[in-house]
């Protein structure tokens, strides 16, 4: 469901695509497509990793899963 013409565009053109391009020969680069969403990917693996590295608290496994004693182990 489209919010608005713009999107519907959009919509049908990337289905377009899909439906005749996807894994296929011509499933290619194309100088149009935007960046929009892979630096929006990269923002955020860089703020995690900041985050983590100028943190005093990293990811753990919850308790009672199989992972955490070996885990644990491993950081002594």
């Amino acid at each position: 469901m489209a919010l608005n013409e713009k999107e519907e565009a959009i919509n049908k053109l990337i289905g377009e695509r899909i439906s005749r391009c996807y894994h296929q020969l011509c499933d290619e680069y194309a100088e149009d497509w935007g960046w929009e969403g892979a630096k929006e990917d990269l923002q955020l693996y860089y703020a995690t990793g900041y985050l983590l590295s100028t943190g005093d608290q990293w990811p753990n496994w919850y308790e009672g899963t199989e992972f955490k004693l070996l885990r644990d182990e491993m950081m002594k």
